[in-house]
């Protein structure tokens, strides 16, 4: 997430916009000529969220010079995608395994842009946000994404966040392998990521070092693997650990599990 002073923001009001939060749409990146559409649900900017069907969120020169050279709503949206669509994020090849949509491919990919998920939130089938908030990112965001794959940096608009799945069968007492993708968002601090994985009562923990540009921007990640043991029905979570007010945390992806 990009401090709501940056110069890639969407284009303030003179003026401002009184008691009203974020009005002008500033503290969200400017999409320039594009126009992403977001769904019921989706917060596309601090203090805003789409309350029925979708819409699509212009910027500053969409339309020739915008609306007055500021960012806009339109609130008609294009009809909404099936889970089938070319338009979703990719398929991780092989397949995620027992476990839904861990490479979210059943939701819309948005690209370059990383919208905010906030605590209850259903971002994905099977997938809510479970602690503060969460950046989703789209197959093209950080410049190739996660491998190519969307994905999910678990400190949001300056929150730490987490996910969690939805409830999975296994069988009680067999030994499982989650595997995922992980990287960091290398564009604010802290430099040193932290993230803890659990399953039921069995965690582990991961730390992703961004030092010499080593992050998402340059296209660095690692596959990441542990075993568990099951119960008959299991829940897996991914929390970031950092600092409070952390915008850019450990990013991951393409979320297996399989039984060995």
């Amino acid at each position: 997430m990009r401090p709501a002073s940056s110069s890639e923001n969407c284009p303030a009001l003179s003026g401002g916009t009184g008691i009203l939060l974020d009005g002008d749409f500033s503290q969200v990146v400017d999409t320039g000529t594009q126009s992403p559409t977001w769904y019921k649900g989706q917060v596309f900017a601090p203090g805003w969220e789409v309350s029925k069907g979708n819409i699509d969120f212009g910027g500053s020169t969409d339309y020739g010079a915008g609306l007055d050279g500021l960012c806009s709503v339109d609130l008609d949206g294009p009809r909404v995608r099936p889970a089938s669509s070319s338009e979703n994020c990719p398929a991780l090849s092989g397949g995620t395994g027992i476990l839904l949509d861990g490479d979210f491919s059943q939701v819309v990919d948005t690209g370059t842009q990383s919208p905010t998920w906030y605590k209850g939130q259903v971002f994905a089938p099977g997938w809510e946000v479970s602690k503060g908030n969460i950046d989703f990112g789209g197959s093209t965001d950080y410049g190739a994404g996660l491998d190519g794959l969307c994905s999910v940096d678990l400190d949001g608009l300056y929150t730490v966040g987490g996910i969690r799945s939805s409830a999975f069968h296994t069988k009680g007492g067999a030994t499982y392998t989650l595997s995922f993708l992980m990287s960091g968002n290398g564009h604010c601090a802290p430099t040193v990521k932290h993230m803890k994985v659990q399953i039921d009562h069995q965690f582990t923990t991961y730390t992703w070092d961004t030092s010499s540009g080593n992050d998402i921007q340059n296209g660095d990640w690692l596959t990441e693997t542990w075993q568990f043991r099951a119960t008959k029905l299991s829940t897996l979570t991914f929390v970031s650990q950092d600092p409070k007010g952390s915008s850019c945390g450990v990013v991951i992806g393409a979320i297996a599990i399989t039984k060995d």
